[in-house]
């Protein structure tokens, strides 16, 4: 019976509008009732609520990251027991990791435009880009422009 109270304050939460107390009351159901059959799909929801929260790449990623930790979690808890949740998750996961390329990428083209003489700058962030996460599409990005600021500034073994 506890279990569906959570899940109904949660889906009114989300219903309303608030994504933080819905994410928090679905984090809730599934830290307390992690065998119940909810868990999963509750799970599920806390990280779309938290992905909801952030709103554009360019803004503060930490309901982002918090969104991963979540998506994760429901890889490594419930990958076994439901497909479908965790093929939501990946697909999830996938969108969450191609904004925070995007992010670090667009950083990184700021100092690459704007700031000649940031070229270092601009180089850490399209490394960031390649090493975090290296199958979105701003990672190939970012290896262009990475290239493009070694030929600018002469470095030549690193192009």
């Amino acid at each position: 019976m506890l279990v569906r109270s959570y899940w109904y304050l949660a889906t009114a939460h989300e219903r309303q509008g608030d994504d933080l107390l819905a994410a928090q009351a679905y984090s809730r159901l599934t830290e307390s009732f992690t065998d119940d059959s909810l868990a999963p799909h509750a799970a599920l929801a806390a990280g779309r609520a938290y992905q909801r929260l952030w709103r554009k790449p360019m803004l503060d990623e930490t309901y982002g990251l918090t969104a991963l930790q979540t998506y994760s979690m429901v890889l490594q808890l419930f990958a076994q027991t439901d497909t479908a949740v965790a093929d939501s998750a990946r697909t999830a996961i996938g969108t969450l990791n191609e904004w925070l390329a995007r992010k670090d990428y667009d950083t990184g083209m700021f100092y690459f435009k704007h700031n000649p003489r940031a070229w270092d700058s601009a180089i850490l962030y399209f490394k960031d880009v390649i090493s975090k996460w290296p199958d979105t599409d701003h990672a190939r990005l970012s290896m262009l422009r990475l290239a493009e600021a070694y030929k600018a500034i002469s470095y030549r073994d690193d192009l």
